[in-house]
């Protein structure tokens, strides 16, 4: 369960980056 919302953090990470970037 830990290993699969880590999963989910890191896209939300990414796609937060990717909204920074724009």
């Amino acid at each position: 369960m830990v290993n699969a919302n880590n999963k989910i953090e890191k896209r939300s990470e990414r796609l937060y980056k990717a909204l920074l970037v724009k």
